[in-house]
């Protein structure tokens, strides 16, 4: 067992980095960290107490699955997920986690691409050459579209149902970094925002699970695989796990995917060569038609684009846990009861393991896959082991077939630099305008 602490990085009495880590951002925050002190340090910001954060991939593999029952979650996902899979533990995640796995198989995700790319469509088909727009926001529009249908099987109008829009949109500003420093009896509106939020989407899921209840006719979204379960497995899940993990959803299900694509098209449009060809690929295998799950099999360069974004771009850019008990790591002491944070923003850029790891560079990835990435822990978007991300096949086919839709006519042209901000995800901090130009 360890004995030394890891290396501390440094900060004012009292209040350690909590005044850089506001003004900085958390994303700069963690470079600095990174910089000063390597791949475990201890920090100190007001509204947790110290902390560690880790960076290299054998303590993600150690904590994520040699030791994993050596950490737990945090209450961090509590405000997000409640008494849902995202904050449970033991029996409760695992009988949550097997519920919802009836609905996360490949073979249910690919019956909704047909949707997926019509929605595509029909907000693409809204735009016009030379038109100015916001990536970010498009992209989020798009995915809650697309949420909505997969999830409910209701569709949202558009520039319409702007009260859910907005209960979306406000889901995560507890995470954004003025707030997430700051201690919880610190008024902020954007705490009043979020509890309205939540009251807003737990009345349209309860609208919804009561309305699917009276159905003769189930279909395959997630409402009616929980109405199904539920009535054939008495109690699977109570009335209030079922509206928080589809609060949880509202959140991972549409805003990781909608940064993921947003920040693709940008890169697209600041780097001619890969979009041409991306456009190559689309016109070859596609040829005008509407993607589908047998033909974005096929997208080779799609493919890589997106894992290049998840890698230079991640959404999800740490994972916080807590040590249930003294634990060594790095071969230092980590005592029980202190969080760690694991940092997949420093991970997926680490030089050790990656070369040209600031480069957005596609190519990288014709010699090596993301699994032979995730088996040796140094690309993990959707993370590992037992809690690892039930929606990777959905948030995959659903960005591939936008990508593909959307590049068949379009490219955009970007107005600035990609630069990330943390607002519970990691999103473009000018949410990234661009002018939308029609493919010659």
């Amino acid at each position: 067992m360890g004995t030394r602490e890891p290396p501390r990085a440094s900060g004012l009495p009292f209040v350690g980095k909590t005044f850089t880590y506001m003004r900085d951002g958390h994303l700069d925050f963690l470079d600095a960290v990174n910089e000063e002190c390597g791949d475990i340090a201890t920090v100190k910001v007001s509204a947790v107490g110290t902390y560690c954060i880790l960076s290299r991939p054998a303590y993600f593999e150690q904590v994520l699955i040699e030791e994993n029952d050596s950490f737990e979650k945090t209450d961090d996902f509590d405000v997000l997920s409640g008494e849902g899979v995202l904050a449970v533990e033991g029996d409760t995640w695992r009988r949550q986690r097997q519920v919802l796995t009836e609905f996360f198989y490949p073979r249910r995700m690919e019956s909704f691409a047909t949707d997926m790319a019509r929605l595509t469509e029909r907000r693409r088909d809204r735009w016009e050459p030379g038109e100015e727009l916001s990536l970010y926001d498009s992209a989020r529009e798009l995915t809650l579209d697309i949420l909505f249908k997969t999830l409910f099987d209701y569709e949202l109008e558009l520039g319409g149902d702007e009260e859910l829009r907005w209960a979306a949109g406000n889901l995560n500003v507890l995470m954004k970094d003025h707030v997430w420093a700051l201690p919880d009896w610190v008024p902020l509106p954007a705490r009043r925002r979020y509890r309205e939020a939540c009251e807003i989407l737990d009345a349209q899921a309860r609208h919804l699970l009561d309305e699917r209840e009276e159905r003769q006719d189930l279909g395959d979204d997630l409402l009616s695989t929980l109405v199904r379960v539920r009535a054939e497995r008495d109690s699977a899940l109570t009335d209030q796990e079922v509206y928080d993990n589809l609060r949880t959803l509202f959140f991972a299900g549409h805003d990781t995917t909608a940064n993921l694509i947003a920040c693709a098209l940008h890169q697209l449009g600041a780097h001619p060569e890969v979009r041409t060809q991306f456009h190559e690929e689309l016109d070859s295998v596609l040829g005008g038609e509407v993607p589908s799950p047998d033909t974005v099999g096929e997208l080779e360069v799609t493919d890589r684009i997106l894992d290049e974004t998840l890698r230079r771009y991640p959404s999800v850019n740490l994972l916080p846990r807590r040590a249930t008990r003294d634990t060594t790591i790095g071969g230092y002491l980590v005592p029980e009861g202190m969080r760690v944070h694991l940092s997949l923003w420093n991970l997926h850029r680490h030089p050790e393991f990656w070369e040209e790891p600031a480069a957005w560079q596609p190519s990288r990835w014709e010699t090596t896959t993301p699994d032979e990435r995730q088996e040796d822990f140094t690309f993990l978007p959707f993370l590992a082991g037992p809690h690892s991300c039930l929606g990777r096949p959905l948030a995959m086919l659903e960005a591939k077939i936008v990508l593909a839709t959307l590049g068949q006519q379009y490219w955009f042209d970007p107005h600035s630099e990609l630069e990330l901000e943390n607002a519970g995800t990691a999103r473009p901090h000018d949410r990234a305008p661009a002018t939308a130009i029609a493919r010659e």
